[in-house]
C-alpha cells in the first residue's frame, strides 16, 4: 500500500471509529432514558427518546456510507 493511500485509509478508519463511539454513547444514553421512562411511566420522556431515535439512525446511515467508502 502506498504511503498516501495508507494515510487516507488510516484517517478513514479513525473517522469510522469516532462515529461508532458517538453512536454507541448516544444509544447508551437513549437506553438509559428509555428504562427510566418505562420505570417511571413517564410518557414525556418516552416521547423524547422516540424523537431522538432518528439521530441514532443518522449515525447508522453515516457509518454504512463510510464503511462502503473504505472498502
Amino acid at each position: 500500500m502506498l504511503p498516501h493511500t495508507r494515510a487516507k485509509f488510516d484517517k478513514d478508519l479513525q473517522r469510522l471509529s469516532r462515529l461508532v463511539a458517538e453512536m454507541g454513547g448516544l444509544a447508551e444514553q437513549q437506553l438509559l432514558h428509555a428504562f427510566k421512562a418505562l420505570s417511571e411511566r413517564n410518557a414525556r420522556l418516552a416521547g423524547e427518546v422516540i424523537g431522538r431515535d432518528c439521530a441514532v439512525d443518522a449515525f447508522h446511515s453515516e457509518m454504512e456510507k463510510e464503511s462502503v467508502n473504505i472498502i
